[in-house]
């Protein structure tokens, strides 16, 4: 029986091969950068778990809590959508900053310079964040930088 010839199989052109390198090493850093964002959301939620529970918290209080917790976070999610944009400060840059919204022991975070949709009551709790820091930025009795320089003195 007569030997059947390899199929040719094409070399990639240097171009493609470079290209082909150059992709390579992209996903590679992009796997790094998840895997090291992976990590900081883990620190993140042991450091907010520790933040709402004291030393002394007793393992029945803090199944309650997780079970408060999940249960604002399921009702979350039943709950109608609505848009809202939270605006970068100044010297934030987009898809870096966020507000955290905490109902129930639940953190949900708005990321800050882009349009989103969002639970009700997590709309509802930020904008009245929003509103409260902008009336008391406006009030000279609360705002240092709009004070005298004797409410000043007094205040720091």
């Amino acid at each position: 029986m007569p030997r059947k010839k390899a199929p040719k199989v094409s070399t990639p052109s240097k171009e493609n091969a470079e290209l082909l390198k150059k992709l390579q090493k992209e996903l590679k850093e992009v796997q790094d950068l998840k895997e090291e964002l992976t990590k900081q959301v883990g620190d993140v939620k042991r450091v907010s778990q520790d933040v709402f529970l004291s030393p002394g918290t007793s393992t029945n209080d803090r199944d309650r809590l997780e079970d408060k917790k999940q249960r604002m976070k399921e009702h979350l999610v039943t709950q109608t959508k609505v848009s809202i944009f939270i605006p970068l400060d100044k010297n934030e840059k987009p898809g870096e900053a966020f507000l955290p919204v905490t109902l129930n022991g639940y953190r949900y975070f708005i990321e800050k310079g882009k349009p989103q949709q969002v639970p009700q009551q997590v709309h509802d709790v930020a904008m009245n964040h929003l509103y409260n820091t902008q009336v008391a930025l406006e009030n000279p009795k609360y705002n240092i930088s709009q004070a005298d320089d004797d409410k000043r003195q007094a205040l720091v």
